[in-house]
């Protein structure tokens, strides 16, 4: 994939070298430093007599593959001692380089205004030999497909660091540049930043052109949307304003309220009597006639309107005026649809949105399965297993193949 998007040919390719480069060299000077330690059977039977918690490889309960039937690999008692050992006594030489690194060759990053403000040769960050401008940093977010606005997503990039970029250069200086292994460590990062660049590129790709299927959507619609639609109350209204001059007194607005009420309240009357909300409308021009009105209940029940208007059928109207758009109303019911699942129409859009984050997020928790699904391949743990422990047996001397 990393050819086919010519990612090698992209302008910001010569920027990614020097990186490269510096990442092969830290790499290099770390594992000549880990190889140089060599623990004696003394040093490894100290360790597991001083440290016998650390003596074993952990345990942990059995994982999908384990629960699967497939065989699962694990280490040995000696060669896991053998490790630790080797972690504990190499730990203070590599510490040692990192502190050398950082205090003579930091990494040094740009401040924020000269990544946004700067011109195209404004150095952003450096150590030793790499200083990258403006232009470089450019350059390879377009190689990477990623925004590069800081330090800090420039380690992104193959799990970087400031501590690789002075260790890389701390190494050019010490001359690992020029020793056998170089031109290997080069390979083997040059492969891992095409790696990473093309598998964020793929998972982008992926994003991007993700759409559920029909039968995905109503599949999650009928087995996990929780979504409801809450009790909707079609209705039409007669309202009696409340009539107050601007400077009523408390007393005037009072009486205004009390006129409106009784006005309601024998409107309610009337039609009980028979009277049509249209033979009220024709008679009391005054009074304000509301139709296509929709509301949903509050399942609390905390206004008027819901504890009157939850309980009613269609044709029924509310026994009691009720205080709403600047007056009394009566309310006629004209459809009580009760609280239910959200219908699919209305639910698919938010319905898209779930599926989509869930992809995302299956996604960017395991981008190299999700990768290997869409091309038709399987990793075979279960060989992998078979193989390590073929090898384990065979160094063991046991005579197995």
């Amino acid at each position: 994939k990393a050819a086919e998007y010519g990612i090698e040919q992209t302008p910001g390719w010569n920027t990614a070298l020097k990186l490269i480069e510096c990442s092969a060299l830290a790499e290099l000077m770390l594992d000549t430093t880990w190889s140089s330690v060599q623990p004696s059977q003394v040093d490894i039977d100290k360790f597991a007599a001083e440290n016998p918690e650390l003596a074993h490889p952990p345990t942990s309960s059995k994982g999908a593959a384990q629960q699967a039937g497939k065989t699962v690999f694990t280490p040995s008692d000696k060669d896991w001692l053998a490790w630790m050992v080797r972690s504990d006594q190499a730990l203070p030489l590599i510490n040692k380089l990192m502190a050398e690194a950082k205090s003579r060759l930091p990494a040094k990053c740009a401040e924020l205004d000269e990544w946004r403000n700067g011109s195209d040769d404004t150095v952003l960050l450096g150590s030793g030999s790499i200083q990258l401008t403006r232009k470089d940093i450019q350059s390879l977010s377009e190689t990477t497909g990623m925004p590069i606005e800081s330090c800090s997503q420039v380690y992104l990039i193959n799990n970087s660091s400031e501590e690789i970029l002075s260790l890389g250069e701390l190494a050019r200086e010490k001359g690992y540049g020029s020793k056998a292994g170089f031109a290997e460590s080069l390979r083997a990062q040059r492969e891992a930043w095409l790696t990473w660049i093309a598998k964020k590129r793929l998972t982008d790709e992926m994003l991007a052109y993700y759409s559920p299927t029909e039968d995905e959507i109503k599949d999650y619609w009928q087995k996990s949307y929780k979504g409801v639609q809450e009790q909707l109350v079609k209705f039409e209204a007669i309202v009696c304003p409340v009539v107050v001059p601007p400077d009523a007194s408390a007393e005037e607005q009072a009486a205004a309220r009390k006129m409106a009420q009784a006005a309601a309240a024998d409107v309610i009357d009337k039609i009980k009597r028979g009277a049509s909300f249209e033979s009220i409308r024709a008679q009391h021009p005054e009074y304000r006639y509301m139709s296509d009105c929709q509301a949903t209940i509050d399942p609390y029940m905390t206004r008027q309107f819901d504890q009157q208007m939850a309980v009613l059928g269609a044709g029924d109207i509310a026994s009691e005026p009720i205080e709403d758009y600047g007056g009394f109303c009566v309310m006629k019911v004209v459809e009580n649809t009760p609280r239910q699942k959200m219908p699919l129409q209305y639910a698919r859009g938010a319905i898209v949105e779930d599926l989509k984050f869930a992809h995302r997020t299956q996604m960017m928790s395991d981008p190299d399965g999700a990768i290997l699904d869409k091309y038709g391949f399987s990793i075979r743990t279960d060989v992998l297993a078979a193989v390590a422990q073929s090898a384990q047996a065979g160094a063991a001397g046991d005579g197995s193949p």
